[in-house]
């Protein structure tokens, strides 16, 4: 994992830097007050690293995994076939049990986060590499079960099996996907890092798009293949992430850190290109490094002194999508089912939501240069509470109409 010392590095000091006796005050004047030079522009940045570039969207094509799996995982219960094997009849009409689904719904992110910390230990342990590898095979071992629920005997067999499957692919997608954010803020420069953590939403929101694809395509087939073929679909999405981990340098930062001088070496030279100078990049790794070997950082010292507000935005920020239902949307087609929508257009629309999300978040990349974070939070926050308390208060209605 990311040490507060590495994100520290990057902030400017407070202090007043001091004038080495061999400088002229009037000289350091000059240099001080001197206009900073323009930031490189864009496409120039990514032309001169494009090796750098290439590397790390192969490392981040573990995330097209995590969307794909959060639509798959949450829209499968509303194929009808699925309701057939796993439900139960209530008043007529196929469900999910209120218990079953909300188990299914948090083993998820259970795994995800039990992933997410194993993912540290291991990573820090045996490499980047080493950690992407291992947590696409277990949630390649995690698909394979939820496939094979399918075919057990019991309702309630089926139901445990699935459950179990669902916490061990979310372990192996929350150690693939935290490894790969740890690795590319480690080898990306500094004039990439925006525009590329900026993928990490888009490539997320993709993977939701092609999963609701695949789900809408399976709607009005009534065999069991029309939820495990989504499933199977899943081990697909877990080829890139492994193939990347065998092929991709390690992260120099965590050679350097083993000491292992001779490979962080070579990995800089397939990041940079042969023409780069390796031996400035490995200077400055090695100086990072020792720097936050001798401060000792620990987990602890994030909530300590001023770094507790920092911390505190920065869970807030993770944790907001949650706040306005984006748990929810992933079992939309479910619920407007409950409420009487037909299968197919249930699925549509949920296409249709995802399409909007991924225009929303290019449109962002302009946006918040334009109006600044904060104006967008407080403005989004309002218009989607105002959109489900509309959703609410519609539902109180019985008629098609609250449908749409």
């Amino acid at each position: 994992m990311l040490e507060l010392s590495s994100v520290m590095a990057n902030v400017p000091s407070t202090k007043p830097e001091t004038i080495p006796p061999h400088v002229h005050e009037s000289e350091a004047n000059e240099e001080i007050n001197a206009t900073p030079a323009p930031p490189e522009p864009l496409g120039r940045a990514i032309r001169s690293n494009y090796r750098l570039v290439a590397w790390t969207l192969a490392a981040l094509s573990g995330l097209l995994l995590y969307g794909y799996d959060f639509v798959i995982v949450g829209n499968v219960t509303s194929l009808r076939a699925f309701q057939h094997d796993y439900g139960q009849l209530y008043d007529g009409r196929l469900i999910i049990p209120s218990l079953w689904f909300a188990l299914w719904k948090a083993a998820s992110p259970l795994g995800t986060m039990i992933g997410a910390m194993i993912g540290g230990f291991f990573s820090d342990r045996w490499g980047r590499r080493a950690s992407v590898g291992a947590g696409s095979i277990i949630c390649a071992v995690g698909v394979a079960g939820c496939i094979g629920s399918a075919y057990t005997g019991s309702l309630t067999s089926r139901r445990a099996v699935l459950l179990a499957a669902k916490l061990v692919q979310g372990v192996g997608i929350g150690q693939a996907a935290s490894t790969v954010q740890t690795y590319t803020s480690e080898i990306i420069t500094p004039r990439l890092r925006g525009p590329v953590m900026s993928m990490i939403p888009l490539l997320t929101l993709l993977g939701h798009l092609v999963g609701a694809g695949v789900i809408a395509g399976q709607s009005g087939i009534k065999t069991r293949s029309a939820y495990v073929t989504p499933m199977i679909s899943m081990l697909a999405f877990t080829a890139p992430p492994l193939l990347s981990a065998f092929f991709m340098p390690e992260s120099p930062v965590w050679s350097v850190k083993m000491g292992h001088m001779p490979s962080a070496t070579r990995a800089l030279a397939r990041l940079h290109g042969p023409n780069a100078d390796v031996g400035h990049h490995l200077e400055t790794i090695r100086s990072s490094v020792t720097r936050s070997q001798r401060l000792q950082t620990r987990y602890v010292d994030c909530f300590m002194g001023p770094e507790r507000q920092r911390t505190l935005l920065v869970m807030m920020a993770h944790i907001s999508p949650h706040f306005w239902g984006a748990a929810l949307l992933g079992n939309a087609s479910y619920f407007f089912q409950v409420m009487g929508m037909p299968e197919r257009p249930s699925l549509l629309i949920v296409v249709a939501g995802i399409v909007l999300g991924i225009v929303g978040n290019i449109g962002s990349l302009w946006t918040i240069l334009r109006f600044g974070r904060r104006a967008l939070v407080i403005v989004g926050f309002s218009v989607t509470m105002a959109l489900w308390l509309a959703i609410g208060i519609a539902n109180c209605f019985e008629n098609t109409v609250r449908l749409w």
